[in-house]
């Protein structure tokens, strides 16, 4: 059962396969170029990229009606577990290390740095509550 029209899933095929086809694209250019600021920037866009590809590709499937398992969802409650800790850990020594650091041309890279790790932080516990809820809902049924 589509939730969505097949006229949308045709849209999110097309834009699937532009990303992929542009994240390969700056792959190659970052994997040309010298110059590390370009080449950072570069692998930044690409990672991005194929993000937004991977994201169109759930977009497909959630279109087809697909979802998690039971089983699933506990394993992936286990391993979001020990990974929201390690995101943690990672955020609170970069946190230290930005701080710390004077230089004027790497403080940025480690803000951001800083930045994503509290967007992974705040994701990955948020998707670890939820579970947590559905796996609740799913022992009260």
């Amino acid at each position: 059962m589509l939730l969505v029209g097949k006229g949308s899933v045709d849209l999110f095929e097309k834009q699937m396969m532009l990303e992929r086809d542009t994240a390969k694209s700056f792959r190659r250019m970052a994997a040309k170029t010298k110059n590390i600021i370009p080449r950072l920037l570069f692998k930044e866009i690409e990672l991005d990229t194929t993000k937004h590809a991977h994201m169109y590709a759930t977009l497909i499937e959630l279109s087809a009606g697909a979802a998690v398992s039971r089983v699933e969802r506990y394993e992936m409650r286990k391993e979001l577990e020990r990974h929201v800790a390690n995101e943690k850990r990672m955020l609170a020594q970069a946190q230290r290390i930005a701080r710390a650091l004077r230089h004027p041309q790497m403080k940025p890279l480690l803000q951001a740095i800083v930045a994503d790790e509290r967007r992974h932080h705040r994701a990955l516990s948020t998707l670890l509550t939820t579970i947590a809820v559905e796996e609740k809902i799913s022992e009260d049924d």
